[in-house]
């Protein structure tokens, strides 16, 4: 399978007789076998249930059956976060291996119901903390474009996943910027959300205000068509929005489009710059650009990680070595928890865990977290002032183009990465990042399309017009 199969190739595929669902996935169980050893998408490859499934479907596969199940026979990747039953969800972390899921996750359901399955358990940074992949506890992905350089993260190995073709479409959870860091720097497309349109039930926490399992895609209809199928309300969630697919508002005329005001001062790579550029000067040919200031962009970043390490200590708390996963023995309860974590915990949850600690302790009384979800309340407020002006705002993914292994050592550097899709995630609206351009090394810039809460159908409208108009 190459990375230009998309669903709707692969259903025309099924229904001229051309390829079975079961076909289909021994193409891609034998790709996976020849390619993934060198770059590592995969945490747990799902090749028993993903057979079991695919002999399930009925042949011939017809219009009718498509109608029905839009997913039938799709192959998807899911981050090692989201529950699986009968897999291994780990969050590749040492603390949880071993862990076999007893339930699938809200999303996982609804995939299924549609005709989908899970072909495997992506790779990630662990717990879900960090921009690179490096920080898994197993080993690191490799982008598959330039084995040297990182796929970006945590959902890295989603990302990879789907541009090395080894499945169609795949699942991830953006904090603040996982899923559309990673999928600018492979290549592909990347949704987040709106904060509560997906339901998180199933989900491993890393920090319940910012968490949302978002999709990726070769193309923009395959990652808004899994987004469609996985999305709604979910009594399970307590953040979930009575929200469903069909009640989302209707694209009206578009007069205008956002752009910042202040990007010529970033630092920004000129490959990322000249496109982001190209973007802009296409879509001004159909909307009159309205500039804006982004005030709180550096205020959006402190933001996030005191409320993101705040919350990590406070969800990380329950994996003690007593209730499950790894468990060490000592000779009292508290050298036990120690030991347990002490080993099970890889370098960056320790530091965000210790960081989240210090800002919760007696010390402080919680004042820097609650002056934290203030600050988001201002972020917020600025983007929604920028959507009454227009209906839509274009920002780069990311300043950088992808970086090679062990480049960014300094941790504050790594968390720079995320500094253009904070802002969104903060505010709980949705974005989506598309690949533009190539350069000489194979790289795409990601430009992200940014719209109000409950605006994907528009954003699946302009995406989908820049791809064509651009790509």
């Amino acid at each position: 399978m190459t990375t230009s199969n998309t669903i709707s190739s692969i259903h025309q595929q099924f229904l001229s007789n051309e390829k079975t669902p079961d076909f289909l996935f021994n193409e891609l169980l034998q790709s996976i076998q020849q390619k993934d050893s060198s770059i590592h998408a995969f945490l747990h490859v799902c090749e028993q249930e993903s057979k079991l499934t695919t002999k399930k479907y009925p042949l011939p596969v017809t219009k009718e059956m498509l109608d029905q199940y839009p997913l039938l026979g799709i192959p998807v990747g899911v981050k090692d976060n989201i529950n699986v039953q009968g897999t291994e969800t780990t969050a590749a972390s040492r603390i949880l291996k071993n862990h076999q899921s007893v339930y699938d996750a809200t999303v996982i359901e609804r995939m299924k119901n549609r005709g989908a399955y899970v072909i495997g358990k992506t790779n990630m940074d662990e717990f879900a903390m960090g921009s690179s992949t490096e920080f898994s506890a197993y080993f690191p992905t490799r982008n598959p474009i330039d084995l040297a350089y990182t796929p970006g993260g945590s959902s890295g190995g989603s990302a990879a996943a789907v541009k090395a073709g080894f499945c169609t479409v795949s699942l991830g959870s953006d904090t603040g910027g996982s899923v559309r860091q990673p999928a600018s720097f492979c290549g592909v497309v990347g949704i987040r959300p709106t904060y509560g349109f997906v339901s998180r039930y199933g989900m491993t926490s890393f920090c319940s205000t910012l968490d949302q399992i978002g999709t990726m895609g070769t193309c923009v209809n395959d990652a808004f068509q899994l987004l469609k199928s996985v999305c709604g309300y979910d009594e399970k969630d307590s953040t979930s929005e009575k929200m469903e697919w069909e009640d989302l508002p209707d694209v009206t005329p578009i007069q205008s489009f956002g752009i910042l005001a202040s990007i010529e001062r970033l630092n920004m790579d000129p490959f990322v710059k000249k496109m982001y550029d190209k973007v802009v000067h296409f879509l001004s040919s159909s909307y009159k650009p309205t500039t804006f200031d982004l005030n709180m962009l550096d205020c959006a970043m402190a933001t996030y990680h005191v409320i993101a390490d705040s919350e990590a200590s406070s969800n990380l708390s329950r994996f003690d070595g007593i209730r499950f996963g790894l468990q060490r023995m000592g000779t009292s309860s508290e050298e036990s928890y120690i030991r347990a974590r002490t080993e099970g915990f890889g370098t960056e949850v320790k530091r965000r865990i210790l960081l989240g600690t210090y800002i919760l302790s007696n010390e402080f009384a919680g004042n820097y977290y609650k002056q934290a979800l203030y600050a988001k309340d201002l972020v917020t407020q600025e983007m929604e002032s920028i959507f009454l002006q227009c209906p839509f705002m274009i920002m780069p993914t990311a300043l950088k183009m992808p970086f090679k292994f062990g480049e960014r050592k300094d941790p504050l550097d790594m968390y720079y990465s995320d500094y253009l899709t904070i802002p969104s995630a903060i505010a709980g609206v949705p974005s989506v990042s598309i690949p533009i351009g190539m350069n000489d090394k194979g790289f795409s810039a990601g430009i992200q399309v940014i719209g109000p809460r409950f605006s994907e159908k528009l954003l699946w409208r302009i995406a989908k017009y820049i791809e064509e108009g651009i790509s």
